[in-house]
Order: structure tokens, then C-alpha cells, then sequence
């Protein structure tokens, strides 16, 4: 409770804020009328069922499935490489991209490079880095930060968009998205052909071929991992899935809980450098895409987490960002306000304390309104209210917490409340208090009996 006054102020100027509330309105009434148009058609329990089950059922078998994954992809060409950390993460990309002479990097999508920090870091290092995702180009052009996991510029209208092209480019762009998408096209694409190396993330990875799964909608992915001679992939350790079978079941309820959509525009699978056998059946490396894979695959916490019984089930999230847009507290303030400093919303204070601290995702948990939309919401059943209020009890009560705790213990004021909360909720149960406009919410809440 106390810790919400350091934010309060950001609070308010969220809800005052016009442009985003307006953009935060029509991207959640946008996912939620697709959403329910093609729920009937995609058999969204039965998929939920069958992804919760293939998640859980490969969590448990995760180190045999990474050794398995590491082994495939080694014998299809691919270059290993394993990072605790994220410093660790970051100094490995930066050698691969010195030991290349590399001055341009385009990247993919991938909130995994957001949560090692990865363009600041480069670009402290002198590198140039080119987001390619229409959403994280935007949100790079303005000095800003993803506030959702699959739409990171979300917190933007497209009048807003507009602007900031115009004055980064001194070009008049209209506010249609069509024309804003255009722009962004003819400004991206000449990147791919000239940068060194091609980095992405990667939704899956698929232990019995060594082959990464990707999904995209704007085919920027499948360029950035193809056109540059170089591709590295960064992943994380509950990526890792037995078969092609269980990737695809996954892909398809991570795309319809993300969008709404059935399928996505593409969806990639790479299995080592490119090669080729058109040469006497000989296989020779590096055709048209890239000569050299190099996959760095990130604990940071992880695996710590897979021995918490309560933080183990946080691990099953695919990143889909759907609960966020059923979230009262994200619709209301958005994802630069509620969630960690990476990772937006109830579950990215989940994810903050697993790759940061759980001081850090202490705000965001204060924040949660606890109306369980998010866990209704969730294809994977992560019980993200549960957890956070269990993260919560496990630190140490502030000293104002303690005042608090010594009031209500020894004071006889708290018990004078009490007894006239009671008669209060005697007059809210027979609606005479509820025309009061704070107690509007009451026509659709109900109180729990009286004892």
C-alpha cells in the first residue's frame, strides 16, 4: 500500500493522459472483437487443454530436452552457446559480432533481447541496431520502450505514430495505418540486404531436429534471418518442446490467445546455416541464407525458478500478451505504469522477479486488482494473482507496515470500524447506499454474507 505513493503520480497522469487511453481502448476492443469472432472455430478449450498439458509434460523433462535440442542443432551446423546471465548474454553477442567486423545488426522481434538490455548495450559499444518489428521500430525512433509483449508500440495511436515520423523524418505521413505501414516498409527494407547479421529471438525450439520455430506476421523475421550471412537466436530455457507436433499445437494457441487470428502470416522453422546438395548430392554449407547459426541460450533465474513451486508455473507462459488486454489495471495506465521494467503487466511482475528481483516487481503487485480476468484469460493456466500475492508475504513486512500491523493489534478504533462497517454493509446489501458514485461498482459486485 505505501509503496504505491512513489507512483501515484504517474497513475494520474496515465488516466489523464487522452492519447493513450484512446490507444489502449481500441487495441483491447480490437484483440477482444477478434478474439470472440474465431473462438467457435478454433476449439479454444480443447487447444488450451492440449497446450497446458505439452508445456507442463515438457517443463519436467527440460534438461534432457535441452541436451537433445544442443545435439541436433550442432550436427545440422549450428553454433551453441550458454549464458546464466544476461551480462553473460550480451558480452557473447558482442563478440560473435567484433569476431565479424560487423557494423550493422537488424533484429527481429524478441522481448528477450528487451530484458538483457541488448540495444543499449550495443549501441554503447558503437554498433548500429535496426529494430525491424513495425512496433519496436516505432517504439526505438522514440526513445521509448515496448509497453505490451506482442504490440509494443500499443500505447501509441496511429495519429501519434504519424507525428513521430514527421518529425523524425520532416516528412508529412497521414494517420492511416496503411500509410504509416508503407513509410515504415520503404525505411526498413534496405536494412536487411546490407546489415552483417540477422538477430531474433525465438518462440519454440524443437528438441528432436534442432530447428527454431518462429512466428511473424510481417515476414521482417524470416528477411532478418535469412538475407544477412550471419543469424544469431537468443532464447530461453523453457522455449524447449520434444516434438513438431506439440510446436505446432503451441504456435496455434499462442497466435489465436495473441491476436485472435486462426494463423499467422509466417511461420518459420530453421535448422542450422542454409545449405545446399544441387552439387553431386554434396552438402555445402551457406546458400542463399546464412553461412553461420549461432543460438545463445539464457537462464537468468530460470532455472531457479523451476525448483519454486509457485514460481515453476510461470515458466509455462508462451508470451502471448492476451491477459494483459483483459486486465482492468493494463487498460487502464498500460504497461509502462503496471509491470516490471522489461516485461508489462501482472505477469511481467511474475517475470521481474525471476530475472531481476522480487523487490522490483514489488509495485506492479501492488497494482493488481486481484479480479482474476488474467488467470480466466491465460491458455496456459498461470495463476498469476496467486502468485503474486504469495511474492508478496514472502518479503519482509515494511517498517509503516509494521505501525500499521501494532494499530489495528492493540488500538480499539478497529474494532468501532468494524462494527460500523457491519451496519454499512447491511444498508449496501439492500442498495440504499449504492447510488453514491464511488459505490457505482456495487450493480456489479457482490458482498460476501454478513457473518
Amino acid at each position: 500500500m505505501f509503496r504505491l505513493r512513489r507512483t501515484r503520480k504517474k497513475v494520474r497522469s496515465a488516466l489523464q493522459n487522452i492519447d493513450l487511453q484512446q490507444a489502449l481502448e481500441r487495441a483491447s476492443t480490437h484483440h477482444l472483437r477478434q478474439f470472440k469472432a474465431n473462438e467457435p472455430r478454433i476449439k479454444w478449450s480443447e487447444l488450451k487443454l492440449k497446450a497446458q498439458e505439452i508445456r507442463q509434460k515438457n517443463l519436467e523433462k527440460l534438461p534432457q530436452l535441452i541436451e537433445q535440442f544442443c545435439s541436433e542443432a550442432r550436427r545440422s551446423g549450428a553454433q551453441i552457446y550458454w549464458a546464466e546471465t544476461a551480462s553473460e548474454a550480451r558480452n557473447i553477442i558482442e563478440k560473435i559480432i567484433h569476431q565479424k567486423k560487423a557494423k550493422l545488426v537488424v533484429k527481429a522481434k524478441s522481448m528477450v533481447s528487451e530484458e538483457i538490455e541488448l540495444n543499449s548495450y550495443l549501441q554503447q559499444k558503437g554498433i548500429k541496431i535496426i529494430e525491424t518489428d513495425l512496433g519496436e521500430w516505432i517504439v526505438q525512433l522514440a526513445g521509448d520502450r515496448p509497453s505490451h509483449i506482442t504490440a509494443p508500440a500499443l500505447h501509441l495511436t496511429k495519429e501519434k505514430m504519424a507525428e513521430l515520423l514527421k518529425n523524425k523524418f520532416h516528412q508529412d505521413i497521414p494517420s492511416q495505418p496503411e500509410a504509416i505501414v508503407e513509410f515504415a516498409r520503404q525505411n526498413i527494407r534496405q536494412a536487411f540486404s546490407q546489415a552483417e547479421i540477422g538477430l531474433s529471438g525465438a518462440n519454440f525450439a524443437v528438441a528432436e531436429t534442432g530447428s527454431l520455430l518462429i512466428i511473424s506476421n510481417e515476414g521482417n523475421a524470416r528477411l532478418a534471418t535469412s538475407l544477412p550471412p550471419v543469424h544469431i537466436a537468443l532464447l530461453t530455457l523453457e522455449k524447449f518442446v520434444q516434438t513438431l507436433e506439440e510446436a505446432m499445437t503451441l504456435t496455434k494457441a499462442l497466435i489465436f490467445a495473441s491476436s485472435g487470428n486462426r494463423m499467422t502470416a509466417y511461420v518459420s522453422l530453421i535448422t542450422g546455416p542454409s545449405r545446399t546438395t544441387d552439387i553431386e548430392k554434396q552438402t555445402i554449407i551457406g546458400a542463399h541464407g546464412p553461412r553461420e547459426v549461432h543460438i545463445i541460450i539464457l537462464d537468468n533465474g530460470r532455472s531457479s525458478a523451476l525448483q519454486d513451486k509457485t514460481l515453476k508455473q510461470a515458466l509455462t507462459c508462451f508470451k502471448c500478451g492476451g491477459c494483459l488486454l483483459v486486465c482492468p489495471v493494463f487498460q487502464a495506465v498500460g504497461g509502462h505504469i503496471y509491470g516490471g521494467p522489461i516485461y508489462p503487466g501482472g505477469i511481467g511482475a511474475v517475470l521481474t522477479s525471476i530475472t531481476r528481483s522480487p523487490q522490483e516487481a514489488l509495485l506492479a503487485a501492488d497494482l493488481c486488482a486481484d479480479c482474476k480476468k488474467c488467470e480466466d484469460f491465460c491458455p496456459m493456466g498461470v495463476l498469476t494473482g496467486e502468485i503474486l500475492l504469495e511474492l508478496k508475504n514472502r518479503l519482509p513486512t515494511t517498517p509503516e507496515e509494521k505501525i500499521l500491523s501494532k494499530f489495528f493489534r492493540y488500538s480499539s478504533l478497529p474494532k468501532s470500524a468494524v462494527k460500523l462497517g457491519f451496519q454499512a454493509q447491511r444498508l449496501l446489501k439492500k442498495n440504499i447506499l449504492s447510488w453514491l458514485p464511488p459505490l457505482v461498482w456495487l450493480a456489479e459486485k457482490k458482498l460476501p454474507p454478513l457473518p
